[in-house]
């Protein structure tokens, strides 16, 4: 199997010395193999950088990244929510840590806000598992375009925080 790089150049050991092993593999990572069009790969990491960079200011970043994800040729719904959530947890374990390093808090009485989080992650990812792809596409986007005009809507909604 012959590749070649974005470019066009082949990739081949006398071509470019050193990456003729890169070249066999692994199977389908360069272009011609994927299926994945350049510019989609160009989108998606565009939307992926603004995705993050919304998401560490004021929060809300999965609603540009699901959609740019959905977009993926044969990607089912549930592994576009996969990979969207993946990027969430992240996001949200390494401000869990310095929240913890910079803030004196206290573990305890957050122990049972996590149960009740995992309790409905585990729940929803179940859900989203059950349906079947066509009824679940147009659910996320309904959903995304909910949230989109409450946000508008409500800009303010959740800067004062109440005990």
């Amino acid at each position: 199997m012959s590749a070649s790089s974005a470019l066009g150049l082949p990739l081949t050991a006398g071509a470019l010395p050193g990456l003729g092993a890169l070249a066999a593999w692994p199977p389908g990572l360069w272009w011609p193999e994927t299926g994945v069009e350049p510019w989609l790969v160009a989108l998606l990491l565009l939307g992926g950088f603004a995705a993050g960079w919304i998401d560490a200011v004021v929060g809300g970043g999965g609603l540009i990244q699901l959609p740019l994800v959905l977009m993926l040729p044969g990607i089912t719904p549930v592994q576009a929510l996969a990979v969207n959530k993946c990027g969430s947890v992240c996001g949200t374990a390494v401000s869990t840590v310095t929240f913890h390093r910079r803030t004196p808090a206290r573990i305890r009485p957050a122990l049972p806000m996590a149960a009740v989080a995992f309790a409905g992650s585990f729940g929803g990812a179940s859900l989203a598992a059950a349906l079947p792809t066509a009824v679940f596409k147009p659910v996320i986007l309904a959903a995304l375009v909910g949230v989109l005009i409450f946000t508008v809507a409500r800009p303010q909604a959740g800067r004062v925080s109440r005990p």
